[in-house]
């Protein structure tokens, strides 16, 4: 079980957990579709990051617990600068939980210093952090690929990651408001990855009914090993719309873990490796370069989600 955390504002909370339409007048998002819900006790690592932007809306995004305080996320997720006391951690697989050791306070956060938000090409470097107010226990923590072996095993075109996030169902024009039977669960789909960005920074995956959404944004990307682990292989940035009709765009973790370690503590680099230089992210053996027109079509992810007193009904989901 977690330990016992700080709850996030009960009115803040109380807006959450009210009726759950997706509105407009932020970028369009990005939840998982195609995908199956996740048990409670499954990808405990996983969380929603929630930023409370008035008393009746909330942002959502997705992030991955990298150490017992730090929740690794897309900085695009926290480029508004939500205040600290509007924020919450939620672990568990809704957002909607009303346990409150499941709902941590978030101490401070941060973004990479050059991250790219808006309109990007290749390596954005959407990356950012939240603190968390308290330790999470009884999680199991999925480390980042780290070491020669792990990369040469697992990334390569055609490889399966698993995503994993809080998002939306679907984002077509046409598509009805969503609900809280559409956002706002934890879901995890399997898809091969597509391509690679020149500098094997980035990789792209999706497409076919099979994809990142509207608050997916920041969540995870993992790889199975031979040996049944897992590791942390990406981090959700940015996709087409509708989402299952092109790839999102992954943003990979070990050119960062340096910066990190320097602003949060949590060192995740091995020991015989502690300047994070010697890992070879090897160009592929053909051509897998992201191409620039693709690029072009890409958008960040995040998404806003708006409450209202008056809920919206619709039938549960099989």
């Amino acid at each position: 079980m977690l330990a016992a955390m700080l709850a996030f504002p009960t009115a803040a909370l109380l807006s959450v957990l009210c009726g759950l339409p997706l509105g407009a007048g932020a970028p369009r998002p990005v939840p998982i579709v195609g995908g199956e819900e996740v048990p409670v006790d499954e990808w405990t690592s996983v969380v929603a990051i929630l930023s409370q932007e008035t008393v009746s809306t909330a942002s959502l995004c997705t992030g991955t617990l990298v150490a017992p305080r730090v929740v690794l996320t897309a900085a695009h997720c926290l480029s508004h600068e939500p205040k600290l006391d509007e924020m919450a951690v939620v672990f568990g697989d809704s957002i909607y939980t009303k346990d409150e050791r499941r709902v941590a306070a978030v101490e401070r956060y941060g973004v990479y210093p050059t991250a790219c938000v808006e309109d990007c090409k290749s390596d954005a470097w959407d990356f950012g952090y939240v603190i968390l107010a308290q330790d999470a226990y009884g999680v199991e923590i999925i480390p980042p690929i780290t070491t020669q072996d792990e990369w040469d095993e697992t990334m390569h075109v055609g490889d399966e990651i698993h995503v994993v996030g809080f998002g939306t169902v679907s984002d077509a024009e046409d598509d009805p408001l969503q609900t809280t039977a559409d956002v706002g669960h934890k879901r995890i789909m399997t898809t091969p990855i597509d391509t690679f960005s020149k500098s094997r920074r980035e990789f792209r995956a999706g497409g076919e009914g099979q994809d990142a959404c509207g608050g997916d944004s920041g969540g995870p990307a993992f790889v199975r090993l031979s040996s049944g682990a897992y590791r942390l292989a990406g981090v959700t940035s940015r996709g087409v719309r509708p989402c299952g009709t092109g790839d999102s765009v992954y943003g990979v973790p070990y050119p960062i873990l340096t910066w990190l370690r320097e602003e949060t503590g949590a060192d995740l680099l091995p020991d015989d490796c502690p300047d994070g230089d010697c890992l070879v992210m090897a160009e592929p053996a053909e051509g897998c370069a992201i191409s620039r027109e693709r690029e072009s079509l890409a958008w960040a992810l995040p998404l806003l989600v708006f409450a209202r007193r008056r809920r919206q009904t619709r039938s549960p989901r099989r």
